[in-house]
């Protein structure tokens, strides 16, 4: 729970103006026409890119889907960003993010990509559609 009063905090202070999103679920909940767009983000802790990079690339997609399906939407793509010290350093991490999304049926689309990096990292982020809304603000006890 603490870690929700964190994101709270950092969030409110880079979007003090912003009205009508909700802040600190699972997605950036933003309203559209019927529904809602759906954004999340999620990085890859350093010592789990490198210890197991295959693993890595397919977690940095599916706790993004996850977070979508979480809050009632459905996926529509993702990016990534990808650092690395080589193209064939950096290959098991793309063929993890590659077999999830198509486990999971999310197109990667696009990102960025550094194969010239001094170390390994990856984070990813998803767009989402959603008709209704599934939001821990609204849960009750039962």
């Amino acid at each position: 729970m603490l870690h929700k009063q964190d994101i709270q905090a950092i969030a409110h202070s880079l979007l003090p103006n912003v009205s009508g999103i909700l802040l600190g679920d699972d997605c950036a909940a933003i309203p559209d026409g019927d529904g809602y767009l759906l954004l999340a983000a999620e990085g890859m802790m350093p010592f789990f890119v490198e210890s197991d990079p295959w693993f890595a690339g397919w977690s940095a997609v599916m706790v993004n889907v996850s977070d979508v399906y979480s809050m009632g939407g459905r996926p529509i793509a993702v990016v990534d960003t990808l650092w690395s010290q080589s193209a064939e350093h950096s290959q098991p991490l793309i063929d993890g993010m590659k077999a999830a999304a198509a486990a999971y049926q999310v197109p990667i689309v696009g990102g960025h990509t550094n194969c010239h990096s001094i170390y390994d990292a990856l984070s990813m982020a998803i767009l989402g559609r959603a008709q209704t809304l599934l939001s821990s603000f609204s849960a009750k006890p039962g």
